[in-house]
């Protein structure tokens, strides 16, 4: 797991939201976190993980619901409890859960959102001066030569690899060629259709 300190760093204190497209490393970020309270000293026991993707959740795609459920852990557990919602726009009207629970305990949250238009009026409104937004993308060229490190290959060869295949972490980590070609399709229409790679350097494009 690459240690991704830019964002960390940014989202420690308020509830923090981190949108993105699917894919970009949000769930993994979010591992990323609990491992390293882990390693801080926080016992597993005093973290509340959920994926709403989960059908193991399916029951709590709704604010009331959410709210009980994860009050009645936060009753039984010692301060400060850590909360982590991944695609959390799956809840309906998941604003108000949220606000809730933050209101009710002392916690530190984290939630993801795959579509950052979720961050309406009434979200800005609910969270005003509690939240932090970290809109994280797909990795960067420096990132991409992080997660490559144990490779030998030239610089350029590996700056028109990631011309080529964009960079969704998953395309850098899968030696699953149909998987690969799956994520570079979904980039296509946002690639040039023509790329020279004499055209390019290493330098320009590092991020």
């Amino acid at each position: 797991m690459l240690n991704r300190p830019l964002y960390y760093e940014k989202i420690r204190p308020f509830i923090k939201v981190i949108t993105g497209i699917r894919r970009c490393g949000k769930s993994t970020m979010m591992l990323m976190i609990q491992q390293l309270l882990k390693e801080e000293g926080v016992a597993g026991k005093q973290i509340i993980s959920i994926n709403f993707e989960s059908m193991k959740y399916y029951d709590l795609r709704t604010s009331l619901a959410l709210y009980t459920y994860v009050s009645g852990l936060l009753k039984t557990m010692e301060s400060p409890a850590y909360v982590f919602f991944d695609e959390i726009q799956i809840v309906e009207k998941w604003e108000e859960a949220v606000n809730s629970l933050f209101l009710d305990f002392q916690i530190d949250m984290y939630i993801t959102i795959s579509n950052s238009q979720l961050l309406s009026s009434e979200l800005s409104t609910l969270l005003t001066g509690r939240f932090i937004h970290i809109e994280m993308q797909v990795l960067s060229f420096t990132e991409m030569l992080g997660f490559r490190s144990d490779q030998q290959e030239a610089q350029e060869n590996l700056l028109w690899l990631y011309i080529r295949r964009g960079g969704f972490p998953v395309v850098h980590l899968t030696d699953d060629y149909d998987e690969k070609a799956t994520y570079m399709i979904t980039q296509s229409s946002h690639m040039p259709k023509q790329l020279d790679p004499d055209r390019f350097s290493a330098s320009q494009a590092v991020a």
